[in-house]
């Protein structure tokens, strides 16, 4: 091999890195789009309260489908269900093995997790999961996806808000004062 195939082939190879790159960034990026645009579809569906039970028959198979039992607080299973919907094989199966109906440990699960398909950030990104902790009660918390983000502002999409799926606009640097921003969950 003379010196200009090595140093042609090495360019070749930054080239080709790059492609690569830009594809799996590009695949990510609409991948992220695609976990926000089914968290909307859901906007509204509602529940008899208590965690009775889904007044659409419908969304209540697809709850059932992600494990959710009756009288189960519902905003960690209704993360699951989107993702459930929305991910490739790939990443489908390892988030609904990490993904339980406890905020906690599902958060635990991710931040324990080496597979690289998912990265634990302290920074939100549309697609993301956000996951809260109770400061009365360590083992409890909240959940929602993200769907979009402007500066330390956020809007999400979660279940069992107001016995609801609803659209919240939050912030990093505003937490309720009864919560603990964990952080956030992403595809990577």
């Amino acid at each position: 091999m003379n010196t200009k195939t090595y140093i042609y082939g090495g360019a070749g190879l930054v080239i080709f890195l790059l492609a690569v790159s830009f594809f799996v960034t590009n695949n990510i990026r609409k991948l992220r789009k695609t976990i926000a645009s089914t968290a909307k579809k859901y906007i509204g569906q509602s529940e008899y309260g208590d965690n009775a039970g889904f007044k659409d028959k419908s969304f209540q198979d697809k709850m059932t489908s992600v494990k959710w039992w009756v009288g189960a607080p519902w905003c960690m299973f209704f993360c699951k269900l989107i993702y459930n919907e929305s991910l490739p094989e790939t990443h489908k199966d390892l988030s609904q093995k990490l993904i339980t109906g406890s905020t906690q440990e599902t958060f635990r699960n991710f931040k324990n997790d080496k597979s690289g398909l998912f990265k634990v950030s302290n920074k939100a990104s549309a697609g993301s999961l956000v996951i809260w902790q109770s400061k009365t009660d360590n083992s409890k918390g909240h959940a929602g996806i993200v769907t979009d983000v402007n500066g330390t502002t956020f809007t999400t999409i979660e279940g069992n808000k107001g016995n609801k799926v609803a659209q919240v606009t939050r912030s990093t640097a505003k937490i309720p004062s009864n919560w603990t921003l964990r952080g956030f969950i992403k595809v990577a």
